[in-house]
């Protein structure tokens, strides 16, 4: 993780069903660096990842640098579903969620407020 990017205690991965699961995380993304200009809240790459939410959970895009791109959550060369009985509030004014597969199946609660 980047110096200018923060995440308070409340999410875990598990490999077996590439599952990220976020239990009332706070994910703030400022000027830090992943994927060339993009500041990327959650990154993944060449796989169909899950996203099971439980609790309130929380991406706040705060960079200002016009010449970036900030998105809260990218799926490269994959697939996304979100799952779960909690929250996601993504606040920010770039893109929210950029998947590049041919699905996003969203079952759990979003929210997405411009800054």
């Amino acid at each position: 993780m980047d110096a200018d990017a923060s995440i308070a205690a409340g999410f875990s991965y598990v490999a077996a069903t590439k599952t990220l699961v976020l239990e009332d995380a706070a994910i703030v993304i400022e000027e830090g660096h992943l994927d060339g200009d993009n500041r990327i809240g959650i990154y993944a790459r060449a796989i169909d990842l899950t996203i099971a939410l439980a609790g309130d959970n929380a991406i706040e895009l705060t960079g200002a640098d016009p010449e970036k791109q900030y998105i809260a959550i990218q799926v490269a060369e994959g697939n996304l579903a979100i799952t779960g009985s909690g929250s996601l509030t993504v606040t920010g004014q770039h893109r929210s969620i950029h998947v590049d597969g041919r699905e996003f199946a969203n079952a759990g609660r979003l929210t997405f407020r411009t800054a």
